[in-house]
């Protein structure tokens, strides 16, 4: 595979997401609709309709170009055929649903995730960029201007701006053209089959594939990406492909793979709620101090997991006057807890460029039920050969019993070849120094290390990963999918 000297990139849902934050507004605003006006129908019934007007809309070619260059315009055209038909016949409702969705979803549009760092990469490897995209020109500047990229690109060709769309090859040509450089030495990537993949594979150009859905090809696609990836980040770590420092990776779990301090908040909140009591910020703060002081003496082996779990409700409920059985409102707060698999920046698109060099396992203190509940119902559950939790070793991290368990159990003869990456310099760190393996400290918020644990690496980002594992560079994808004829 011969790689790129220039890369062609979509915008929207390549670079930005656009559709990937549109199921939420809709959500949103028909809820909000349904509950202003007090309609005959639900959010339910408002939000069916809106899919089904609209994939009626968008399904017309000569719609869907005119559409594309006023959106908002055309949400109203829309909105106005679903109140129709669901017996509301009021262009002002109509407008104002469409509007107050365009605002939203206009300031939910965000950078798609390793988009920035995928661009860096790209450009620190000498590979020029440009944008090709459909839609207005004032629409897609803005998003540019508004996340800094326009530095990025040599130049940025939208369909309106030059008189011809994607598929159409004459707008792939006007790239090359621009660009002074032969198909052959170009790729294009995008997530849209037809437009992207189809349009640049008829001017000759190697077609990428952004399926950032992660739902595969179509049965029924008779389009054939040359490459398949599941966001641009994924892209620059194959074209920057290095051999990996390590053979197995031991990922902690809480608040470095999972957004732990989400989870513990949506948790408490719904347990709360289930006995009648109100939850708020300053109740969650005490209890994180109660429960922050129990976990060191856990992991000082001074007391159990069952004590723990008694004694931070106990002492929460005496502090607030709450007369209530900690241990069966520590079962709901599980159950609920083992519902919250959020997972921090980065963490799938980190652990899938993982996976293709290294072998990767979850080493977790907790409670056995909850943890692999949380990681079961999580989009990465299939990244990890193995997941160690301290509830079913018997003993938790930093404790040398907990990693004499992992390596006996993934038959690891070099522990200069194993990294533990983890937040917790008493947990992670100490764990891995005590297991004499390489240990990187997650940092996110930038906190000196004031104690006497060495960490080998520091990272604030999970992308830093990256760099840490592939020196010079990155590794690629087991994800990954060439097109093989």
């Amino acid at each position: 595979m011969k790689l790129p000297k220039a890369i062609l990139l979509d915008l929207d849902d390549t670079i930005t997401a656009f559709d990937d934050v549109s199921e939420r507004i809709w959500e949103k605003v028909s809820r909000d609709f349904a509950d202003m006006y007090g309609t005959p129908f639900d959010s339910h019934e408002l939000l069916a309709k809106i899919h089904e007007k609209g994939a009626w809309y968008w399904s017309d070619p000569q719609r869907h170009k005119s559409g594309r260059s006023n959106l908002p315009e055309a949400r109203r055209v829309i909105m106005k055929m679903v109140l129709q038909e669901l017996g509301i016949p009021a262009e002002d409702k109509a407008f104002a649903l469409a509007d107050a969705y365009s605002v939203q979803h206009d300031a939910a549009i965000r950078l798609m995730d390793g988009a920035k760092e995928a661009l860096e990469r790209f450009a620190s490897m000498g590979i020029r960029m440009s944008v090709i995209t459909n839609g207005s020109p004032e629409t897609q500047w803005r998003k540019i201007n508004r996340f800094g990229l326009s530095g990025f690109f040599e130049c940025v060709i939208i369909d309106e701006e030059v008189g011809v769309s994607k598929p159409d090859p004459r707008i792939f040509a006007l790239a090359l053209e621009k660009l002074s450089l032969p198909a052959e030495d170009v790729w294009m990537v995008g997530d849209n089959l037809l437009w992207d993949v189809e349009g640049a594979q008829r001017t000759g150009i190697f077609a990428v594939w952004n399926d950032y859905r992660q739902k595969g090809l179509p049965e029924d696609s008779t389009v054939q990406p040359d490459l398949t990836v599941t966001s641009i980040f994924e892209l620059s770590q194959i074209i920057g492909k290095r051999e990996a420092r390590y053979d197995v990776i031991l990922m902690d779990a809480d608040n470095t793979l999972f957004d732990y301090s989400k989870a513990e908040a949506t948790a408490l909140d719904r347990t709360f709620f289930h006995y009648g009591y109100e939850y708020s910020d300053t109740v969650g703060n005490a209890y994180r101090e109660i429960n922050k002081k129990l976990w060191k003496q856990l992991e000082g082996s001074l007391i159990s997991i069952t004590e723990l779990q008694y004694q931070r409700f106990f002492r929460l409920f005496t502090l607030l006057g709450i007369e209530e059985d900690p241990t069966e409102f520590n079962l709901h707060y599980l159950d609920e807890l083992a519902d919250c698999s959020q997972l921090v920046d980065g963490a799938e698109d980190i652990c899938r460029l993982l996976q293709r060099h290294c072998r990767l396992a979850i080493v977790t203190n907790g409670v056995s039920k909850t943890q692999h509940r949380r990681i079961d119902q999580s989009s990465i559950k299939d990244c990890f050969e193995a997941i160690f939790v301290s509830g079913d070793i018997g003993c938790q991290k930093p404790q040398k019993g907990f990693f004499d368990v992992v390596f006996a159990d993934l038959n690891i003869p070099d522990p200069d070849r194993v990294l533990i990456v983890g937040d917790s310099l008493a947990s992670d760190i100490l764990g891995g120094n005590n297991a004499g393996i390489a240990a990187c400290w997650y940092n996110p918020n930038g906190v000196q290390n004031e104690t006497t644990v060495v960490a080998d690496y520091g990272i604030q980002s999970l992308y830093e990963l990256n760099d840490v594992v592939f020196p010079e560079g990155a590794g690629g994808f087991r994800g990954t999918q060439f097109r093989t004829s």
